[in-house]
């Protein structure tokens, strides 16, 4: 794992799906179904499901 960074276009989105912001978040981990999240301001860390919603457990057909 590389050192915290910014979360991108599609992370943002699922950090604030789960009602965070993504601003206040650098991204620790991201695995396949959950991720790590540090909080800038407090240093907190937490962790997140990618699908709150089970939103793409079906897959595309």
């Amino acid at each position: 794992m590389g050192r915290p960074g910014k979360p991108t276009k599609g992370q943002r989105d699922i950090i604030q799906q789960n009602g965070y912001d993504p601003e206040l978040y650098l991204v620790i981990s991201n695995e396949a179904r959950k991720m790590r999240l540090l909080n800038v301001a407090t240093g907190e860390r937490l962790k997140i499901k990618k699908n709150p919603a089970g939103a793409n457990c079906q897959g595309s057909r």
